[in-house]
């Protein structure tokens, strides 16, 4: 018998001969089983990484027909931003709003099966409320009956997901601009695909694709998130800190970032050394205290140009290799890998073809200067700041 993460993986696998957007959606999520029995499918967007996090009873509990509509909802959820963007204060009520908001496009599937199980489905007609339009429509009209929505307590599995009450499944719910920002640069890059999924009914796609165009994506913004994830902080003892528990019996705490990051210059001559200095400017607002290391590459890494803790500014130089050889990131990934860093960023055109990464694991940030090749790989495998013609300056 199939484990509960072969079941979810072999839908999500089906998706690429049927859903190719959602396919390509879900190379980006991580799937983690959870202890928790109050949850049942659910998000979690509190790290870098898209989480979805599934209770093993439930996914064993419920036939394959109706886990390809929970995929599918939570997606759709997903899609929409209300895990993160449009998540309100109150956890239980915004996920009651999403289920509400999906109602028309997924819950006939879930309630055939319900009913034939003789259970029940939170619906808007159970609460006694009129049809709203938005997840905010529905989100500031739940918040009016809240104590009538606190009465309805169904206790079977399926309607457990439907009623917040009853499950924890949105208490990892929260604003993260990475997460955020991920998805949104997926539709705008997927638009065609979405709008030509079979699963979502009349109006989601468009819904989808609006949420995600209202505010134009800035490749900056996900850097600095991305460099922001990958920071740590330290802290060293110093007496001229007051240590707030012992006094002047012991020294306090002096607190630090570090950035464990290898930032990589693909300098097989599409960058010039003008962008280079404007981008390093950039790397070092972006990192504030803390500091990374940097090196170029083309077909090997040049140690040579290694610049270890480097803070750069607008009149810093950097030593660029300008051999031009051609482009093999992998060598670039296998010098971090060997060097023990834990996230990268590699800066590049783009333009060469797949390669199997070390097996360290590793965050990764590519920086694409135009259009370059292999997209599917990219997002598969980190995350992706593209800039159409020339690198970001700072101001």
């Amino acid at each position: 018998m199939a484990s509960a993460r072969e079941k979810i993986s072999e839908e999500l696998i089906r998706w690429s001969f049927t859903e190719q957007a959602l396919f390509l959606l879900s190379l980006k999520i991580d799937l983690k089983a959870t202890e928790d029995q109050n949850k049942t499918l659910a998000w979690d967007t509190r790290s870098s990484r898209i989480i979805l996090e599934y209770n093993e009873n439930f996914v064993n509990a419920i036939p394959v027909s109706i886990l390809r509509t929970e995929l599918a909802i939570e997606f759709a959820r997903l899609l929409l931003q209300h895990p993160t963007l449009r998540v309100k204060s109150n956890r239980q009520l915004s996920l009651m709003a999403s289920n509400l908001t999906l109602e028309e496009s997924f819950l006939p599937k879930v309630k055939a099966y319900a009913e034939r199980a003789n259970q029940e489905i939170l619906t808007a007609e159970k609460l006694g409320i009129s049809h709203q339009n938005t997840f905010e429509e529905w989100y500031e009209k739940l918040f009016e009956i809240w104590v009538k929505v606190q009465l309805f307590m169904p206790e079977d599995q399926i309607s457990k997901h439907h009623n917040p009450k009853m499950n924890s499944n949105a208490e990892n719910w929260g604003p993260n601009e990475l997460v955020r920002m991920t998805v949104a640069d997926f539709v705008r890059s997927n638009e065609a695909g979405i709008r030509d999924c079979s699963l979502f009914g009349d109006g989601v796609a468009d819904a989808i694709i609006n949420v995600n165009g209202k505010n134009e994506l800035q490749p900056k913004d996900i850097l600095r998130r991305f460099i922001r994830s990958v920071e740590t902080d330290k802290y060293t003892e110093s007496r001229k800190k007051y240590n707030r528990r012992y006094g002047l019996d012991a020294p306090g705490k002096i607190k630090t970032l570090e950035c464990n990051c290898l930032v990589g210059v693909d300098t097989s001559g599409s960058i010039s050394s003008d962008e280079l200095k404007k981008f390093f400017t950039e790397i070092n607002a972006l990192c504030k205290e803390a500091q990374v290391d940097c090196i170029s590459w083309d077909t090997k890494v040049y140690e040579n140009t290694l610049e270890k803790n480097k803070k750069f500014s607008g009149n810093s130089s950097f030593k660029v290799n300008a051999g031009h050889g051609g482009t093999a990131p992998e060598c670039f990934f296998d010098y971090a890998a060997e060097h023990k860093y834990n996230s990268v960023v590699c800066i590049t055109d783009g333009v060469f073809n797949e390669f199997e990464l070390p097996k360290k694991r590793m965050k990764i940030c590519w920086v694409v200067i135009g259009n370059g090749m292999c997209e599917d790989f990219l997002q598969k495998t980190g995350t992706v700041v593209r800039f159409k013609s020339g690198l970001p300056v700072h101001s």
